[in-house]
């Protein structure tokens, strides 16, 4: 992965984001999300849309800023990356996992996350930026950055 990507990707979610939401239109949010944050975001501007029919021109864009990118160096297929940022919707952290499943496919958020300040991980990294791979078995199975 560029990590130049990153930035793309969140830009292109955060305006597509937005305009699902002012017209209530699944299929644009499906643009941008998979899994489990799209089968969220389908449900509720599904019932959105059955009350408001028309959309919601008035919707407030969700903006998001103070972002850092936390991106594994990666072999093969699927790739991700997770965003780091604050939004203008609450004084949490908003951790957003981003997927694809081929080059030639777009990026998508998976998952979102909404931590308290305190409670974001403290991310290792190696000393180019790359994220550090977390250890999933083993007798030192900690989070990222966690030393004990």
């Amino acid at each position: 992965m560029d990590k130049a990507e990153a930035p793309k990707a969140l830009k292109q979610f955060t305006d597509t984001y937005n305009k699902a939401y002012r017209e209530l239109d699944p299929a644009l949010a499906s643009q941008v999300e998979t899994g489990p944050l799209e089968a969220i975001t389908t449900a509720d501007l599904k019932a959105q849309h059955a009350s408001s029919p028309e959309g919601n021109p008035q919707y407030p864009s969700l903006e998001l800023s103070d972002v850092t990118y936390r991106i594994p160096k990666q072999v093969g297929w699927p790739k991700f990356f997770v965003a780091d940022t604050d939004s203008n919707r609450d004084d949490n952290r908003w951790l957003f996992v981003f997927t694809r499943d081929g080059a030639d496919e777009p990026w998508k958020a998976a998952y979102l996350s909404i931590l308290s300040q305190d409670e974001v991980p403290d991310f290792a990294t190696d000393k180019d930026g790359w994220a550090k791979p977390v250890r999933t078995s083993g007798p030192r199975s900690w989070p990222p950055g966690r030393t004990s």
